[in-house]
């Protein structure tokens, strides 16, 4: 009998706290089959997701990385009472182990594939964190104009980590989004949407 395997990746953010990398990766599979090809399965979802259209080879960006095997931890989440967890590293001496053997069932077929150290890989190109960040900033500012700082504030949490740049070089990056406005005596800057296409202004 085959079940739906969620692979879920997970990393740290800059707080320290954990984070869902993206969308999850469900694998239609029988609990006998052995987790170190549960691992080729997901490397080979992942070099498809980072291989752009046209081309034969992915591409992982200036700070990308495959998820090789000595950069990866695989976490069997084990839920507790109310909502606590008692994660279970599973060791590499175990990746020739079925699923069953190490601790999966019919009712419980999810694990997180983590990077051993905070963004040694990506779930996802990074066109996908941009995508994310954007409308995620959209939300936030909504119809206020709202200072930089303060926007900066409200989302600090729930910024993608790997969005390297600033959120004042990323507002910059999408004129037809995000209208920016600069006062040069004092250097603060407001932010609201650009819905009458307007250029940055300093004022």
């Amino acid at each position: 009998m085959e079940v739906d395997l969620i692979i879920r990746g997970r990393d740290k953010d800059h707080f320290g706290d954990w984070w869902t990398m993206g969308d999850d990766i469900i694998l239609e599979v029988p609990l006998d089959k052995q987790l170190s090809e549960i691992i080729k399965m997901v490397q080979d979802v992942l070099r498809e997701r980072f291989t752009p259209e046209g081309a034969d080879e992915p591409d992982y960006g200036e700070h990308g990385n495959p998820m090789h095997v000595t950069r990866l931890d695989i976490v069997l989440p084990v839920y507790l009472a109310k909502g606590k967890r008692d994660d279970r590293n599973i060791t590499e001496s175990e990746w020739s182990m079925s699923l069953r053997r190490v601790g999966l069932t019919a009712n419980n077929c999810l694990l997180e594939f983590r990077p051993k150290e905070m963004g040694l890989w990506m779930w996802h190109p990074l066109e996908y964190y941009k995508a994310q960040y954007r409308e995620l900033l959209v939300k936030t500012i909504g119809n206020r104009q709202v200072m930089l700082s303060e926007l900066v504030e409200e989302v600090k949490r729930t910024r993608p980590p790997p969005i390297r740049t600033s959120t004042k070089v990323f507002l910059r990056c999408y004129p037809e989004v995000f209208w920016v406005t600069t006062h040069i005596a004092s250097g603060l800057s407001e932010v609201r949407l650009n819905k009458t296409l307007e250029p940055p202004t300093f004022l």
